[in-house]
């Protein structure tokens, strides 16, 4: 056996993802499902890269039955992720036995390959496993596309829900602007990149061999994986005690149907809305939610979403971040002397990120860019 840039890479890579999949069950903290989740997923995702080895270093001529095993259970990352950005995403989730479905289609797969390898002659699989054979469904366009397929699926599922959270997070939370599960979309595009990568390097080596090119390639699809990894792991971890889970509702796309306000009722809401903005100043609650706000007023959640999207064109989030940097822009106005810090915090700010970012969007500047303009333009007094 021969261990290549490739395969010592890839059994780095395995054994790292089993001892984070160890780390991460030991780790003393709530939210066991999520752990345990996350644990799966690392052991999945290392399978592939067992294989690798297997294939690489030339194992599978003196085994053949190991080639395969690792690639098509690490099929089954791609639904254990999706149900991992669930247990993030979603309050109340749980496991229940409808859960198996989702790992149908990896049985199927995996009873094909066996049928078509795993219980064949050895001469057979030796054949595969040099690509000799010929006739194999393992080859078939149409089998290639299905093993594609299934984690596509998924991975595209998992993306739609960090889209989904964010947009729910925004429609009814001010604390938070949803982007706890950027870090899953950011991921998963770098695997998007990572894969054409991969396409890249099979034709230059197998296809349109260019001198020098291939090594190039794959010195970057190492150098990106790796940077990925460590980004996805770090983020996930985070994630794990600090995701806060949306009701299942908040996750669905809001389609007002024949809860559509009539336009005079729009304006008596939208005026009474400002009227007790003003009034009671509710953002500076810094844990505001839009159900509490309408509690307040009163009008129902949905309605107050309606309002405050057709009438403002904006998020929940949005809106109560817009009425919270006029508090904080009236503090910084009325006091020189105030911090900004403190006006944040004065204001139901609860994090400098999202202050800033406020800020500059509703008035093109930073705070402190703010006050020193101010300052400038203030008339003197003799």
């Amino acid at each position: 056996m021969t261990f290549g840039p490739a395969s010592l890479f890839a059994a780095a890579g395995a054994v790292l993802f089993i001892v984070l999949a160890l780390l991460t069950m030991l780790q003393p903290g709530r939210n066991r499902l999520r752990r345990a989740l996350f644990a799966v997923f690392l052991v999945l995702f290392s399978l592939p890269l067992a294989n690798i080895v297997i294939a690489d270093s030339g194992l599978a001529l003196i085994e053949p039955r190991l080639l395969f095993i690792g690639n098509t259970l690490g099929l089954a990352a791609a639904p254990v992720l999706y149900l991992f950005a669930r247990s993030l995403a979603v309050a109340g989730f749980a496991l229940r036995p409808a859960a198996v479905l989702h790992f149908l289609p990896l049985l199927i797969i995996a009873g094909l390959v066996a049928w078509q390898f795993h219980l064949q002659p050895e001469a057979v699989r030796i054949a595969v496993a040099t690509g000799q054979a010929s006739g194999s469904w393992l080859d078939a366009p149409g089998f290639v596309l299905v093993i594609f397929a299934y984690p596509l699926v998924y991975l595209s599922l998992t993306l739609l829900l960090a889209w989904r959270y964010e947009k729910g997070a925004q429609a009814t939370r001010s604390a938070s602007d949803g982007r706890e599960l950027r870090w899953l979309a950011v991921s998963l595009t770098g695997l998007f990149g990572s894969a054409v990568l991969s396409l890249a390097h099979y034709a230059v080596v197998h296809i349109w061999p260019v001198a020098g090119l291939s090594w190039l390639l794959m010195a970057l699809l190492m150098a990106g994986s790796l940077a990925l990894g460590v980004y996805f792991i770090l983020s996930a971890f985070r994630s794990l005690d600090t995701a806060v889970p949306l009701d299942s509702g908040a996750l669905s796309p809001e389609k007002y149907g024949e809860h559509r306000l009539e336009d005079a009722q729009l304006t008596e809401l939208t005026a009474a809305l400002e009227a007790h903005m003003a009034a009671v100043r509710p953002h500076l609650e810094p844990e505001l939610t839009l159900e509490a706000l309408a509690r307040e007023l009163p009008m129902t959640g949905r309605e107050l979403s309606q309002v405050i999207n057709r009438a403002h064109g904006l998020s929940f989030y949005e809106f109560v971040a817009r009425w919270r940097v006029r508090e904080a822009k009236d503090r910084l106005r009325e006091d020189p002397g105030l911090s900004i810090t403190m006006a944040m915090h004065d204001s139901g700010f609860s994090s400098k990120s999202s202050f800033a970012k406020a800020f500059r969007r509703e008035t093109g500047l930073t705070p402190s860019a703010w006050r020193a303009e101010r300052s400038h333009t203030r008339p003197r007094t003799t």
